[in-house]
């Protein structure tokens, strides 16, 4: 009994237990499932969070990184709360800032010119903005003798004429629109050196001329440069204008630059386009490309115009001069190729070329005519050439001519180009032993402390001084003092164009030396020439 009491008291209590673990189950199971829900639920807490404070902003600034990928850079990134993306932010919209001064400062550089503030040539060929009326009109400005006055004055003074010629056209062209002259929207746009182009919208040629007028009125006042009163010169070329219709800026320009170099060639403040001016420049083009066969199969020749001393009246020499005869258009004039030889640099084979005549002829000479030399224009590229003196002085020894009957003569003009190097190579000439002459002189703008310097023996006194020299009092005492000046640094001076007995009188009062023209003789060559030598030389 005893025993049966004591397993049914110990089923009890282990029941007991039993219960109590199982109660003590249950609410740990409660408590983890609590735990778990708390957990799931603080992750989303901070997934939430997470996403609000970090994917959000960076999606933003994902957005804001594309739109200045594509040329927004106005657009800024707000602050988020966040400082790891603020900071993102901040430097993002500080890059945005960067490029967008830099991109400002390209699209400077590629549309205005750095100097004036001017539009450039791409802003007015290819406009930002193109004006809804376009053009129909233009005008294109050179400033004259820019070249010489940076050579001689220094790059600031040019520099300094560029901006006063740019304000001056900006201040002409505010004016004319002011008046009606032409449309609202015209503009002055610098393209290179001292180049500008004017492109307005005109009723018609008279406004466009009276543009002109205007333009050239402003440049009259001088330029006060670094202690110097510079002259401000143009020289214009105009197009368009003869209808209503829009014309493209870059024809305009063409057409401009056409008219520009008819002017520059005929000696002319201005010139208007025309088709006549399209045909020449295309003939004189064609012209050029020949000139090199014209070299290599002897289409050219040499003429020569006697030199006579004015005392004895005896030959002393003669000028080479270049003639070419075309086998399709006859005989061409130098004043149609020789320009455009020389912009081309065509005419230093052309320089060659009448070298080696020189020496050929001079070689035949020096059996019958010992004592006459032949005098060879130099051209202003010859003059830039390094290695010129050095070919010379090859040629003439290869022909075995004694070098002082080769004379060689260089224009003023030409000489002061580049100063410096032209002194340069005319001492190399001279060393080669070849006597040099200034030609045309009284025509440039040579100082005598400049001519002390050059190695020359010879001036030759400009045609414009001798026509009519007999009539006009004022010319005679320039060319006595041209004479005097020549004499008193042992030059020769030489007349040149000298074509009436009156002239000549004249020239041989005020002391010149020899004289050069059509009273005695004009250029000859082939028969002509050896029928004059057999003639005043008495060959027979």
């Amino acid at each position: 009994m005893s025993r049966a009491r004591l397993l049914q008291r110990e089923r009890q209590r282990v029941e007991e237990q039993l219960a109590a673990a199982q109660a003590l189950f249950e609410r740990v199971a409660l408590w983890v499932g609590a735990a778990s829900l708390l957990g799931v639920a603080l992750a989303a807490l901070v997934a939430w969070r997470t996403t609000r404070s970090v994917v959000a902003p960076l999606a933003r600034l994902e957005t804001a990184a594309l739109q200045i990928a594509q040329g927004d850079y106005r657009h800024r990134m707000p602050d988020t709360g966040t400082q790891e993306v603020d900071r993102v932010g901040q430097a993002l919209n500080t890059m945005a800032d960067a490029v967008a001064q830099r991109e400002q400062q390209i699209v400077r550089l590629a549309y205005q010119d750095s100097l004036t503030g001017l539009p450039n040539r791409t802003a007015l060929l290819h406009p930002q903005h193109p004006v809804p009326e376009g053009y129909n009109a233009l005008l294109l400005i050179d400033l004259a003798r820019l070249k010489a006055i940076n050579e001689t004055l220094g790059f600031a003074t040019g520099d300094t004429l560029i901006k006063e010629l740019a304000v001056r056209s900006q201040a002409v062209l505010q004016a004319a629109m002011a008046q009606g002259w032409v449309g609202p929207h015209g503009v002055v746009a610098r393209l290179a050196g001292g180049s500008f182009a004017m492109a307005v919208r005109a009723a018609g040629r008279r406004e466009v001329e009276q543009l002109r007028l205007a333009l050239s009125a402003a440049m009259a006042p001088s330029v006060a440069c670094s202690g110097h009163s510079v002259d401000v010169a143009i020289c214009c070329g105009l197009a368009g204008a003869e209808t209503q219709d829009t014309v493209a800026a870059n024809v305009l320009l063409r057409n401009a630059e056409v008219a520009l170099h008819s002017a520059k060639r005929a000696a002319l403040d201005h010139t208007w386009y025309s088709a006549a001016q399209e045909a020449a420049r295309l003939d004189h083009l064609s012209l050029v490309s020949d000139l090199r066969a014209a070299v290599a199969q002897s289409q050219l020749q040499m003429w020569l115009q006697p030199k006579f001393a004015l005392a004895s009246g005896r030959a002393v020499g003669a000028e080479a001069l270049v003639r070419w005869v075309h086998p399709q258009r006859g005989f061409v004039s130098p004043a149609e190729f020789v320009p455009f030889a020389e912009q081309t640099g065509y005419i230093t084979m052309v320089t060659d070329w009448m070298l080696r005549e020189a020496l050929a002829t001079l070689q035949v000479w020096e059996r019958t005519h010992p004592a006459l030399g032949i005098a060879v224009n130099v051209s202003t590229r010859d003059l830039q050439d390094a290695g010129f003196a050095q070919r010379v002085g090859d040629m003439v020894a290869a022909s075995g001519v004694d070098p002082a009957r080769l004379r060689l003569e260089i224009t003023e003009s030409g000489l002061m180009e580049d100063a410096q190097r032209s002194v340069e190579l005319l001492h190399a000439l001279r060393a080669e032993g070849l006597p040099l002459s200034i030609d045309d002189f009284g025509t440039g703008y040579s100082s005598l402390a400049y001519l002390q310097k050059l190695p020359v023996s010879e001036l030759k006194i400009d045609r414009s001084f001798v026509d009519g020299i007999d009539r006009a009092p004022g010319t005679q005492k320039l060319v006595r003092a041209m004479t005097e000046m020549g004499h008193g640094m042992d030059l020769l001076v030489t007349a040149e164009g000298v074509e009436t007995e009156a002239e000549r009188s004249t020239l041989v009062r005020l002391g010149c030396d020899v004289m050069q023209g059509y009273l005695r003789s004009r250029p000859l060559h082939g028969a002509a020439l050896q029928a004059w030598l057999d003639r005043e030389l008495g060959v027979k």
